[in-house]
């Protein structure tokens, strides 16, 4: 019986993530109500109060299931890889990126949600400073927090600028873009 429910709810979020994000390609986070939500979805605002405290909430776990996404991505590229260098985890974010296209411009692009990209640049810092550690070696001592933060933000500008031109650029273009973003802006800032 708990499976049953435990589907039911997984369900009944899916409905509502869905049509959150019909309602956000339309009008701003501001102007979508729970009436909206919950008429779209076919369930009644009780229903969307079970699952989530207001429309932020939702945005909020939405947002987080990306994050919680692109995390185990990158995780599992980085862990297979015998060469981090050639960012095949780049390639791996940048195609679930497109897949995710429509949600991944509504939070990084649209900016709905502040503490999205926050996430998305701790994840980045976190996975590439991984990769350029384990083979070029670590950080100046006094340029490390500085070259994190040219690099999740080069990476984090450059994600945003090709999904707003609508992933008009190859994604082999992108992942060798983002490669010597990564690779070159850094080399001046390692340890040798």
């Amino acid at each position: 019986m708990n499976y049953r429910n435990n589907r039911g709810a997984q369900r009944t979020k899916a409905a509502l993530q869905r049509s959150f994000f019909e309602l956000a390609t339309t009008k701003p986070l501001r102007r979508i109500t729970v009436n909206e939500l919950a008429e779209k979805s076919g369930v009644s605002r009780g229903t969307f109060y079970t699952h989530y405290h207001d429309v932020f909430e939702l945005v909020e776990s939405i947002g987080n299931e990306l994050i919680a996404q692109l995390d185990a991505i990158l995780s599992q590229a980085l862990a297979t890889c015998e060469d981090p260098l050639r960012f095949p985890m780049a390639r791996d974010a940048l195609e679930f990126i497109v897949q995710h296209r429509i949600e991944v411009r509504i939070f990084l692009v649209d900016c709905i949600e502040p503490g999205f990209i926050d996430k998305a640049d701790k994840l980045i810092r976190r996975h590439v400073i991984t990769a350029l550690s384990k083979n070029l070696g670590s950080f100046k001592r006094d340029a490390g927090h500085l070259a994190e933060s040219y690099i999740a933000s080069g990476v984090i500008g450059l994600i945003c600028s090709w999904v707003a031109h609508g992933c008009e650029a190859d994604i082999d273009e992108m992942t060798h873009l983002m490669g010597l973003l990564i690779t070159r802006g850094a080399s001046g800032l390692i340890d040798e």
